[in-house]
């Protein structure tokens, strides 16, 4: 139970540390475009980029508060919420 514990606070602290970091997107400047996307689009971006981290329902959820809490403008539609996003490689 104690190493399923560890896992989970290793991988929310290396989703934050992630986006922190800004590496493959980045919350938008006033008036600049932005991608709609849920915490799903972004676990495949940065999986793609990062193959060790687990794109799990756990993960997802982890990805979603981190985002909240960072501040990220987020939209809901239905009962799905989408984040405002720049993509570093349109930036």
């Amino acid at each position: 139970m104690t190493e399923v514990i560890n896992q989970s606070n290793e991988e929310t602290l290396a989703v934050e540390l992630f986006l922190h970091e800004n590496y493959l997107f980045r919350k938008p400047k006033d008036g600049e475009p932005t991608l709609s996307m849920t915490s799903s689009n972004l676990l495949e971006i940065i999986a793609s980029e990062f193959p060790a981290v687990k794109t799990s329902q756990s993960t997802k959820v982890h990805l979603g508060k981190t985002m909240n809490a960072l501040g990220y403008e987020s939209t809901n539609c239905g009962h799905i919420t989408h984040y405002k996003v720049v993509l570093k490689n349109a930036a």
